[in-house]
């Protein structure tokens, strides 16, 4: 599956009307273009590409009773092999590259539950531009959410049942959404995660998102 940025961010609900007697394994993927974009490929993704792989990757977790795995192409490159092709990593002899795609799976997996949680929304399924998914292990809950270039958008979450009332807040963002990781000798890193708390007030979590391009996973 490879594919444009305007591609990926309309998969979130590609999973959701499967056949649910078959497994799906994502065997390949990668945005390999910006926005709307056909060749040449870009060399790096951007934060905002990062973000429409994550939006596909929020829909197959959704459907993670059929959906048993997805895998990134390309893994690993040897950065001047490949200079202008994605990559999950890219190296050279004494350095190494890791993606906003490498980011992004690496929150995405450590932050997850055992099963998968219904989430209702006024506004419906997933509504540009916020994305979501919900799991739980326990009493823990995990819910993902995805702001795909929205200006100051705001959240209430509320949980049903027994919870604690300060929940932990990761959040993963960039400069901007056109940002892009680079080797250390060339400008290192645009990404960040950073963990914080929230408290419950009247019976909600509120969750802001102060940057257009981001990823806010809650744990509570």
């Amino acid at each position: 599956m490879y594919e444009n940025q305007n591609g990926f961010a309309s998969l979130y609900d590609r999973f959701d009307n499967e056949n649910r007697s078959l497994p799906i394994i994502v065997g390949e993927y990668a945005c390999i273009f910006e926005f709307g974009n056909g060749y040449p490929e870009i060399g790096a993704q951007t934060m905002g590409m990062a973000l429409a792989e994550g939006i596909m990757l929020l829909g197959a977790e959704r459907n993670s009773d059929i959906v048993k795995g997805t895998a990134y192409g390309a893994l690993i490159k040897e950065y001047n092999e490949e200079p202008d092709t994605v990559a999950v990593i890219k190296h050279t002899a004494n350095q190494i590259l890791r993606s906003t795609s490498y980011y992004l799976q690496q929150v995405f997996s450590q932050y997850k539950g055992e099963e998968t949680v219904a989430v209702t929304s006024e506004y419906g399924l997933g509504i540009d531009p916020l994305y979501w998914s919900a799991t739980q292990t326990g009493s823990t809950r995990y819910l993902k959410l995805i702001n795909y270039y929205g200006t100051g958008s705001v959240v209430d979450v509320v949980f049903e049942g027994d919870h604690s009332s300060v929940a932990n807040i990761i959040t993963l963002t960039a400069l901007d959404c056109s940002s892009t990781n680079k080797l250390p000798q060339l400008g290192g890193e645009s990404t960040s995660i950073l963990e914080t708390t929230i408290t419950e007030a009247s019976g909600a979590f509120t969750v802001t998102f102060t940057n257009p391009c981001g990823v806010k996973v809650l744990v509570a």
